[in-house]
């Protein structure tokens, strides 16, 4: 593999101290990208702490070089070692990335939708350049990092942990700046995505000029989980913009059950066509409503035929 080219606007810092060379790659907007660490075996020729680097081979500036005088070889070539290994997991990364996408074929989707639920949620590729492994990070700040830790306490695989800890490749930092990071090594992202997709536990914020797709992603969601619980159940669309998740009861009789945006799921009872009796249950967790509505099934059961 040839070697990387430092980007345009990118830069390395150099900082020398206890036999140490530290280098250190920013982008050209100033954000840290790496830091790799070089042994001396001579006197720094640079000891000034924010001296920038750029004295590589493939910088046609020579006014660079005669600006730094002389760096030694065995620096411009730990300088090109930290290019290469920072593009190298990069592209690792990115590849990975693409194999989980392959994997979960809906995970634009998928996240796409998490950033709806969980405003401002930042999703990023993460690959751990010791272990080689894969991360999806979830980080939110302030109220919204409420709202992210509400959705991985109702995840069942925390719900289940013993001692109030998180389960093996899963975790959680709070900064001072109240941003919370989620990192979910590749084996839980797939589980979390999975269980997201048919019940996230949080409500969906749908434009409005996409409510009719929101509305049947929502019953659908919910027909999946009661035939789960052995409900039998189908979708339907009651109106151009309107879906529901309709449960029979008999050939008279059938609840239609539905989650108007920003409230908990609602049913509604219905005999020979006509709705005779309504109910609301607060909670906008879909496995919590579907076991109401088996219970209400089945009270209803015992008294109507």
């Amino acid at each position: 593999m040839s070697d990387r080219t430092l980007p345009d606007g990118w830069t390395i810092h150099t900082r020398s101290a206890l036999g140490l060379t530290a280098l250190t790659l920013y982008d050209d907007g100033g954000e840290f990208c790496q830091t790799d660490y070089h042994e001396q075996t001579a006197p720094p020729v640079h000891p000034d702490a924010r001296t920038i680097l750029r004295a590589l081979e493939s910088l046609p500036a020579l006014h660079i070089y005669r600006a730094l005088d002389k760096v030694p070889a065995s620096l411009r070539d730990a300088a090109q070692e930290l290019l290469n290994s920072y593009f190298e997991r990069l592209d690792q990364t990115q590849a990975d990335a693409a194999a989980l996408r392959q994997a979960i074929p809906d995970f634009d989707a998928l996240t796409a939708r998490l950033r709806r639920s969980v405003p401002d949620c930042r999703t990023d590729a993460y690959r751990d350049g010791e272990t080689g492994r894969f991360s999806l990070m979830l980080a939110a700040t302030g109220a919204a990092a409420g709202r992210l830790l509400t959705l991985l306490a109702a995840w069942p695989p925390v719900v289940r942990a013993a001692d109030e800890e998180l389960p093996d490749g899963v975790t959680a930092d709070l900064d001072t700046a109240t941003t919370l990071t989620v990192t979910l090594d590749a084996r839980r992202t797939r589980a979390f995505l999975d269980w997201y997709r048919n019940d996230s536990g949080l409500p969906v914020d749908v434009d409005s000029a996409d409510r009719s797709v929101g509305e049947a992603e929502l019953a659908a969601r919910m027909v999946a989980r009661l035939r789960e619980i052995g409900v039998e159940a189908d979708t339907a669309n009651t109106g151009s913009t309107c879906w529901v998740a309709v449960v029979p009861l008999s050939e008279r009789l059938h609840l239609e059950v539905f989650c108007p945006e920003g409230e908990g799921w609602s049913w509604t009872l219905h005999c020979d066509g006509e709705q005779i009796e309504m109910g609301y249950w607060s909670t906008t967790s879909t496995a919590e409503a579907a076991s109401h509505i088996a219970d209400l099934k089945a009270s209803l059961g015992a008294t109507v035929a």
